[in-house]
């Protein structure tokens, strides 16, 4: 038995031996260590990450002792950098300090705490779509965004054809007097009660939020499972109009419309927005021949 011990203590200490050791660590420019910064020798499987002061370290076989590799430090925010080192024998050291990448830090903001704050700081579940991302889904109202949203659907009553929004599975209907939305909507903080207002047109929209969960303490009634807050882009101090037009088949056709006037300089202004939105039912009802699903709405807007 005492052989055996010996045997595999000398084992033991042999094989860590044949480890040598990466170490080092990050910061940012300001000197600041990073937490959770990942540091990975390219083209193999080596790697590790940074603890609460910034330090990484990982272990790789002596037989790449004397090989030249190339170390990569990435951290979200910040731009990658790589250096090249040589693999010396017992412990290699190599520190990293990452640049912001500006780019990428983009803030967005949101008013879903009733003030306008950067969304990484708001301690909610919220899915924040920015006007870019609305133009770029070519989405028309708010329905069309829930596949962008996840835990949101947005639906249609059977009889009342008026949507019914449901988050994380809640999800109720205004279809009487006596009945009250799950999700509450707002357009610039002005709440639209009834479900025949939840559709909302994406009309001259800054940002749509998505908060998820229970939001009474902010927000009031109705919002057992979540609000649907909507920021319209307000009237600025720039003289300057807008109009989209949009065809397609089935006679389709959209444009929107927006007009930005300053009425009183650096103090007073004024914007009007319109929309329209035509287009044929493609379903056609054999019984009466009229084409059924078709759209024709317009909606407006003076702020």
């Amino acid at each position: 038995m005492l052989i055996c011990t010996v045997i595999f203590l000398l084992n033991h200490s042999i094989s860590a031996q044949e480890k040598i050791l990466i170490e080092g660590n990050i910061s940012d420019s300001t000197g600041s260590t990073l937490k959770g910064a990942n540091v990975l020798i390219l083209n193999s499987g080596y790697g590790g990450s940074t603890n609460e002061n910034g330090y990484y370290g990982f272990e790789i076989p002596n037989t790449e002792t004397g090989k030249q590799v190339t170390l990569e430090a990435r951290y979200v925010g910040y731009i990658s950098q790589t250096k090249t080192i040589t693999i010396t024998s017992g412990k290699t050291t190599q520190n990293f300090q990452l640049e912001v990448d500006v780019l990428s830090l983009r803030s967005v903001v949101v008013s879903a705490q009733r003030i306008e704050e950067n969304l990484q700081e708001v301690p909610i579940s919220i899915t924040a779509i920015e006007k870019s991302a609305i133009l770029q889904s070519g989405a028309d109202r708010l329905a069309e965004l829930q596949y962008f949203v996840p835990n949101m659907v947005i639906g249609y009553e059977y009889f009342t054809f008026m949507a019914v929004a449901s988050i994380r599975g809640v999800s109720g209907s205004s279809r009487n007097i006596g009945m009250e939305n799950r999700v509450g909507t707002y357009v610039d903080g002005v709440y639209a009660g009834r479900s025949i207002a939840l559709n909302q047109s994406l009309l001259d929209i800054e940002r749509v939020e998505v908060l998820r969960g229970p939001q009474g303490t902010m927000f009031g009634k109705n919002t057992v499972s979540g609000v649907v807050n909507l920021t319209t882009i307000k009237p600025h101090s720039r003289s300057e109009a807008t109009v989209m037009v949009e065809g397609g088949n089935y006679n389709h056709f959209r444009a929107n419309f927006f007009l930005n006037l300053p009425i009183i300089q650096n103090s007073l202004f004024a914007k009007i927005s319109a929309n329209t939105f035509f287009r044929k039912g493609y379903i056609k009802n054999v019984y009466n021949d009229e084409d059924l699903n078709g759209i024709n709405t317009f909606g407006g807007r003076l702020q």
